[in-house]
Order: C-alpha cells, then sequence, then structure tokens
C-alpha cells in the first residue's frame, strides 16, 4: 500500500472464512505490517550485490598482481640461469647488470602495485604526463631476457615525445 505521506507500506492481509455448521458465516482477517521484513530483504540484497562486485574487483586485482610479479621473478630466474651457465666473467657482469635492472623493476612494480591499491581505496588519485617512450623502454627491459632468448625485433611506431595525462600505476600495469 501506498500511504497518505507517498511512503510505501508493505502488508500481509490473511483472510480465513468462518463457517457454522457447514455455513459461511463471515471473514476473519488480519493484516500485518511486513515493512520492516521486505526493508531488511532489500538491504541484504544490496549488500550481497556490493560483496558480489567487491569480490570481482578483488580477483581481478589477484591476476593483476600475479601477471606482474610473475613476469619479473621469471625474468630473474631466467637470468639467474645465465649467469649460473656462463663461463666469461665480462659476461657475468653484464648479466648481473640485466639483473640489476630486472630487480629495480620488480622493486618499481611493487610499489606501483601499493599505489594501485591506494587508487581503489580513492587514497591520493594522481594523473601525471607521462611518455610513453619510457614506459615502452621499462617494459623492453623487463622482458629483456625473454627477448634475447628468443630473438625478437621491435617495431615502434610511436613517436617519441607522445605525452599522455594518466596514472604511472595504471599505465605500468598496462603495460604488462
Amino acid at each position: 500500500m501506498v500511504a497518505k505521506c507517498g511512503t510505501i507500506a508493505w502488508l500481509r492481509d490473511i483472510v480465513s472464512v468462518a463457517f457454522e455448521n457447514d455455513k459461511a458465516i463471515g471473514l476473519c482477517r488480519i493484516i500485518i505490517s511486513i515493512t520492516i521484513i521486505k526493508e531488511a530483504e532489500k538491504d541484504l540484497k544490496n549488500s550481497f550485490y556490493l560483496v558480489t562486485q567487491q569480490n570481482k574487483r578483488l580477483l581481478n586485482f589477484f591476476y593483476i598482481v600475479y601477471h606482474n610479479l610473475r613476469s619479473h621473478t621469471s625474468n630473474i630466474a631466467s637470468i639467474m640461469n645465465i649467469i649460473e651457465t656462463s663461463d666469461s666473467e665480462e659476461e657475468k657482469k653484464e648479466i648481473l647488470l640485466l639483473l640489476k635492472t630486472a630487480s629495480n623493476s620488480l622493486n618499481d612494480k611493487i610499489l606501483h602495485l601499493n599505489e594501485l591499491i591506494n587508487i581503489r581505496n580513492n587514497i591520493g588519485l594522481v594523473s601525471e604526463s607521462l611518455n610513453l617512450k619510457q614506459y615502452r623502454e621499462i617494459l623492453q627491459n623487463v622482458l629483456s631476457e625473454q627477448i634475447i632468448t628468443k630473438n625478437v625485433s621491435i617495431l615502434n611506431e610511436v613517436p617519441n615525445d607522445v605525452m599522455v595525462n594518466y596514472n604511472p600505476a595504471y599505465l605500468e600495469s598496462v603495460c604488462k
């Protein structure tokens, strides 16, 4: 029912027939307000929807974290294998520089993931003017071992001076 003031009142209407000597003699009616129950059901459905959406976002974030960290750790593991099989000290020094780059990149990734957590909590959402060349180079450094071992050549047609206004953590996440 809609009350005079415009609010909705949920009612349960229970009607039964009163009999006397197998003859209907009247009706018994009870009307119970179930508005509180209906509001609680609505709140419960809203809460369930919010929890479901938060779980989906959490799962997506987990996939992002796993993918980003896994690419760095596998790159470091590959570099370590090359160091172990390398014979020349000069080659080992070059590979150690690659390892240092990969390690620094992993550290940057962890910092950016922390920024993503803050962004998801609406803490310090920051957009900056970012150079796409720099992020392409970061990505190439992270994947350098795979690029070398797979003998990959990279064709880049994006001009070196292209700038985008974006959050650094999000852009790095997109690059990976």
